[in-house]
């Protein structure tokens, strides 16, 4: 399935968030790369990261301390007190459907972490525009019906494939969809008013998951990167009131997949009658999927 080279224009915070030295290393590599921007890593005493259909380039010179701390107040929009929360949970919020992680010196309480200080890595992760063809494998999911679970290690592909399979579910099938969109990327570009969509933007996934169910009335619900105990348990009682789950989770195999506990769960519930893995090759914009039935996957697991 074939993602074409889009034309990108880094977003104007972007922009302004980046040393020049860097900014100009992105658009030199963007040119010479032949690939789809990705990611923008920068790593404090070590040359800046490029990204290009999963081939990575380096870029001229290494970043400072003060380069990296200057970076991330910006990227927090002059506010880091804002997005204090979720700097904690290892990410900036971010519009447009970008998502921007970051690591530093952790400060716990109680075990758990509550400021983060001496940013020392930014991932700027940049967002697909251009959505892959899946009009055939929207009707076949449709026509199965149960829920779906696309799996791929990190950086596969699958946050493009869940705002294309809600663009064909809820636009030229006309179902009712609602996403839950936790980090603000599923629904980026997802504007067409002729969309059957309502979105949940910054729910924890298993409360937006119940909201959703609640008062939206949905036949499918699409949410990102589940794994938690309270995920397993709102996608449960979701599947119980008749709704369609559509979800991703990092996963090299289906086998390997369903060998975590709440994934597990769910398995054995029945949840998810398809499996959708997919696949890349490095420094290719190819990407492959294979539909999987539940019942094709190692034999299920027994309640």
């Amino acid at each position: 399935m074939m993602i074409q080279k889009q034309t990108y224009n880094l977003p104007d915070f972007v922009k302004k968030a980046l040393p020049s030295s860097v900014f100009l290393d992105f658009e030199r590599t963007s040119r010479e790369s032949r690939g789809n921007p990705e990611e923008i890593r920068l790593r404090r005493g070590r040359k800046s990261e490029f990204l290009f259909s999963g081939k990575s380039f380096l870029g001229e010179r290494c970043i400072g301390r003060e380069e990296m701390q200057d970076v991330f107040y910006k990227l927090c929009g002059g506010s880091v007190y804002a997005h204090a929360e979720t700097v904690c949970a290892g990410y900036i919020r971010a519009e447009g459907g970008i998502r921007i992680g970051v690591c530093g010196r952790a400060v716990l309480s109680g075990g758990k972490v509550t400021a983060v200080h001496d940013i020392s890595s930014i991932n700027i992760r940049l967002p697909c525009k251009l959505l892959p063809s899946v009009k055939d494998l929207a009707d076949s999911l449709v026509d199965i019906g149960g829920g779906t679970l696309i799996f791929s290690p990190p950086g596969g592909g699958k946050t493009t494939f869940l705002r294309a399979l809600a663009y064909e579910i809820s636009g030229r099938l006309g179902r009712r969809v609602a996403i839950v969109d936790t980090n603000g990327e599923i629904s980026a570009g997802l504007d067409n008013e002729d969309l059957h969509i309502d979105i949940l933007e910054g729910y924890p996934r298993g409360e937006g998951i119940e909201i959703a169910i609640r008062v939206m009335n949905p036949e499918y619900i699409i949410c990102d990167e589940i794994g938690s105990r309270a995920e397993a348990n709102a996608i449960l009682a979701a599947r119980n009131s008749g709704v369609s789950i559509i979800a991703s989770a990092h996963g090299e195999s289906a086998e390997r997949l369903i060998e975590r506990e709440e994934i597990a769960e769910l398995h054995r519930a029945g949840i998810f009658e398809n499996y959708l893995s997919l696949e890349r090759k490095q420094g290719q914009s190819l990407c492959k999927y294979t539909l999987i039935n539940r019942k094709n996957i190692g034999g299920l697991i027994d309640a």
